[in-house]
């Protein structure tokens, strides 16, 4: 299903017409936002098996970092290079990575990085279409983009030429805006999604027993999903130890 069958089910399920511009194209009036709710909440709900993914972007000469868009969480991180050389990453502490940068990164010699680290992005105050990534006396890198959209991976070494680096951990599913927009819940579970959409809806009414509700059925509904996943993560397991 696309964003405008789940938002078609949503307003049939709640009655609230006044969400959508007409009964004829179902126009949105407010009606996304609670669909949009619902599926941040369904992705922090529950494991399914396409919440692990891979976030590919290239590494330019003299970077030292990259930013990955809608992940929860980091799990590994990997460098290739240009002849085909590919290796894993070890995590370091935030502070240990700023050890290695008491200079200016591009004083550094560039080089192959094994470490990497997980940044802060936000500054105080925030600057609107701006993200500070570090400053070094007079010079502040910057980049465009909003800091609570992306976690900053940081590494430990700037880059010597262009590396190719593979992200790969929990990320939230698309976000829905076209009308023509779909992700895994729209697609496998959009009788879920709905449900999930209702929820976030008698949270507005400040009506905890429906939200109590839509909760048992959105659980029901999804428990055969978490005994899959949890069927595929340990299908190989073959012996336990004691």
């Amino acid at each position: 299903m696309s964003l405008l069958e789940v938002r078609k089910n949503f307003i049939q399920f709640s009655g609230r017409y006044d969400l959508i511009v007409d009964r004829i194209a179902y126009a949105d009036k407010g009606a996304n936002f609670f669909i949009r709710a619902g599926q941040d909440y369904l992705d922090r709900l529950v494991e399914i098996s396409t919440a692990g993914a891979r976030y590919f972007i290239d590494v330019q000469p003299n970077s030292w970092y990259v930013l990955v868009p809608r992940s929860r969480v980091i799990e590994a991180v990997t460098l290739s290079n240009t002849e085909g050389n590919k290796w894993n990453l070890s995590r370091v502490d935030l502070a240990y990575c700023k050890y290695c940068y008491i200079k200016d990164p591009l004083q550094r010699s560039g080089g192959p990085s094994r470490q990497y680290a997980i940044g802060i992005l936000r500054t105080v105050p925030e600057v609107a279409g701006t993200i500070t990534i570090s400053k070094f006396g007079p010079t502040t890198y910057t980049t465009t983009g909003e800091s609570f959209l992306y976690t900053g991976v940081l590494f430990t070494s700037p880059a010597d030429q262009v590396y190719s680096a593979e992200v790969i951990g929990k990320f939230y599913e698309p976000y829905l805006a076209l009308d023509s927009d779909v992700n895994r819940w729209t697609e496998v579970y959009p009788f879920v999604l709905a449900m999930a959409a209702c929820r976030a809806l008698e949270i507005s009414y400040r009506n905890t027993a429906g939200v109590k509700d839509w909760e048992y059925a959105i659980e029901a509904e999804l428990h055969g999903v978490e005994l899959d996943t949890a069927d595929q993560e340990s299908n190989f397991i073959r012996e336990m130890r004691g």
